[in-house]
């Protein structure tokens, strides 16, 4: 559910500014809702794509980063590719990692490493290879390409048609064997019964869990096992969120980012007052008929805000970890820094306490950037990037 919440997110961002990119100029369309790469197009650098539809048929030598209504990558990647979608097509080749999140994925090509994915219905189907493992938590997943290493899912049906490298680890609710799969090491899997398999094509040993009511903390080891796949989603898809902020709203970015610099304890508090301010609101807007669809659309606004307002606090953390080491501040790097620690810590028994704190702090440095005259804050901008 989490990674369709952050996929209407970063959607609503896409009519601000329809295509986005670092490419040669690959935009075919005059409304800018289709974002292609020819298959004659040769890119030596990385991809940035948003938009309705991304059609990538030509060669990018770098990492790809695409999100939109509709993916179709039938060309070479001999980087990453890292997309959010709600429907994806994988054709091509891809030479390192590949990290999906979306309604309905397709993968018809060779992956060069790993592929980690989250989504609703899954077909991975046997003209491709995966050379590396894969982490999936899916609907259904119907696997019928070979998979050099590990598969660590988690999901309600999951048909394994080829081999698996290395031992499969699922948290299940029907896993089906068929004549020609074959698993190399062992398969443990959880689930509410015990599935009919054939155990000829497992080498190694079968482990069944049963997940009944009173071990159900099993099912959260089997979860967690599978690598964390929907934490990947959400990653990939706060990633491509903020590199779509980024690049809508570099200005008040900057605004942002020094206001967090100058005044942190102030950006706290001011985001703690607007909690409270938004519940009295709230409450005043609620009493009355009229007022109940006011209340709820704030509702919406305020959550809003709440997530997409995280971003300039993750990068301001990015940029000042890079800093620190004596790197200068580039975004993307930046911006992934800061995303890496805020995952952390969110991992970390103080998961609550860190989601608080950015959050109010973003809150808080937005509600003073807004106010604050643009001249001063481009002084202090600069000032800061001197120093």
């Amino acid at each position: 559910m989490k990674k369709y919440f952050l996929l209407f997110f970063l959607l609503l961002l896409l009519p601000l500014k329809a295509v986005f990119a670092q490419s040669d100029g690959s935009q075919n369309n005059n409304e800018m809702k289709v974002f292609r790469i020819e298959s004659d197009e040769v890119i030596d650098h990385d991809v940035f794509a948003a938009a309705e539809r991304v059609d990538i048929e030509g060669t990018v030598n770098g990492d790809v980063y695409a999100a939109g209504g509709q993916v179709y990558v039938g060309g070479t990647i001999t980087g990453d590719l890292l997309v959010a979608a709600g429907q994806i097509n994988i054709t091509g080749d891809i030479g390192q990692n590949l990290r999906l999140v979306g309604g309905n994925v397709t993968i018809n090509g060779n992956v060069g490493r790993n592929v980690s994915l989250a989504a609703g219905n899954v077909d991975i189907t046997g003209e491709g290879e995966i050379t590396g493992g894969l982490a999936a938590a899916f609907g259904n997943l119907n696997l019928t390409s070979p998979v050099g290493k590990y598969l660590k899912v988690a999901g309600g049906n999951l048909t394994v048609a080829n081999r698996v490298g290395g031992d499969v680890e699922a948290a299940i609710g029907v896993m089906r064997l068929t004549p020609n799969a074959q698993i190399d090491g062992n398969l443990t899997y959880w689930s509410d019964n015990r599935s009919s398999l054939d155990e000829s094509r497992v080498a190694g040993q079968v482990y069944f869990n049963r997940t009944d009511m009173p071990a159900r903390g099993r099912v959260r080891d089997a979860v967690g096992r599978v690598g964390g796949a929907m934490s990947v989603g959400s990653f990939i898809f706060t990633f491509i969120l903020g590199l779509v902020f980024l690049w809508l709203f570099p200005k008040f970015t900057r605004k942002t980012v020094g206001v967090l610099r100058e005044q942190p304890m102030k950006s706290f508090l001011w985001g703690i007052a607007t909690l409270f301010i938004f519940i009295f609101v709230f409450i005043v807007l609620a009493v009355t008929i009229l007022g109940i669809p006011l209340a709820l659309l704030l509702a919406f606004l305020y959550g809003f805000a709440s997530y997409i307002f995280r971003i300039p606090v993750i990068y301001f953390a990015g940029s000042w970890l890079m800093q620190r080491f004596g790197d200068e501040e580039r975004e993307i790097l930046s911006l992934t820094a800061g995303l890496i620690i805020y995952w952390i810590l969110i991992l970390l028994p103080v998961r609550m306490l860190a989601t608080l704190v950015v959050t109010f702090m973003g809150l808080g440095a937005a509600f003073l950037a807004f106010r604050k005259k643009q001249p001063a804050a481009s002084a202090t901008a600069r000032g800061r990037k001197k120093a």
